[in-house]
């Protein structure tokens, strides 16, 4: 079974925010090694992200999630993570 890294995000600009996802985040996340799909949403507020990212295998999302926490992952400065979350994926439709 694949495996999903569940992120949970404050965001302090919207639009910033939306721009750095499509400039940099997704384009970065889809070169992950293992990357299978991956969905980001906001609320209605604009204040509050999820993202999640489904790869093959536990290992390829646990380098995900040790890159996320790294620091390194290229976030706008208008991001900042909450939780980072790895799940086993146990149906999908």
């Amino acid at each position: 079974m694949p495996f999903v890294v569940v992120d949970t995000v404050r965001i302090t600009d919207i639009k910033n925010a939306l721009e750095g996802l499509h400039s940099q985040i997704v384009p970065a996340v889809k070169q992950a090694p293992g990357f299978v799909r991956g969905a980001w949403s906001s609320n209605q507020q604009g204040d509050r992200g999820l993202g999640f990212v489904i790869f093959e295998t536990r290992e390829q999302a646990e380098q995900a999630k040790q890159f996320m926490e790294s620091g390194n992952a290229p976030l706008p400065d208008s991001v900042k993570f909450d939780t980072i979350e790895i799940y086993e994926v146990q149906a999908e439709a």
